[in-house]
């Protein structure tokens, strides 16, 4: 009886550290290079969860946040995306398609990367013609670093060491 209370145990053990091994949360790939047309620094981000991706880059000096898909049409005018911050109200926003139809781009990516949390999650909710729905839950971590990477690298032109947008959250004012 022992040995079975044993065994029970180790397997107990075992199966809690594989399921805590699932339930880690994505990490960023992120990726730094140099524009071809000026050698500005370009920094892309993304996080991937199944055939979705949520991308935070600065690219040509133009700060853009996208949700991708890899075989999800989103349409070819304009996406409308629902997406949810933690336990924040719902935003609902229309985003541009990309050129293949299968990522949108935020209308204000400044507001929105500045708006999501170093540790949480962003849902975000594609509405397809037809009624569908593409949903995607991104459990998020290490943004503040991501913020920084593309803050820097889009600084503007001349100004030293100042964004052309600040993508870092506000600070609370001193009273």
């Amino acid at each position: 009886m022992k040995e079975i209370i044993a065994a029970l145990s180790v397997i107990t053990i075992a199966c809690l550290a594989g399921s805590a091994a699932v339930s880690a949360p994505p990490e960023w790939s992120i990726a730094e290079n140099k524009s071809s047309t000026d050698d500005s620094p370009q920094v892309s981000a993304a996080l991937v969860v199944g055939d979705a991706a949520l991308v935070l880059r600065c690219r040509e000096q133009k700060i853009e946040a996208a949700y991708s898909t890899q075989n999800t049409y989103l349409g070819d005018d304009f996406v409308t995306i629902r997406f949810r911050i933690d336990a924040q109200e719902p935003v609902k926003e229309v985003w541009k398609p990309s050129v293949n139809s299968h990522a949108a781009f935020a209308p204000k990516p400044e507001d929105f990367i500045r708006a999501l949390p170093d540790n949480g999650r962003v849902f975000i909710r594609a509405l397809l013609t037809g009624g569908q729905t593409k949903d995607t839950n991104f459990i998020l971590s290490g943004v503040s670093d991501i913020r920084e990477k593309i803050g820097h690298a889009c600084k503007s032109p001349g100004a030293s060491g100042e964004s052309t947008g600040s993508i870092n959250p506000s600070k609370p004012r001193a009273e």
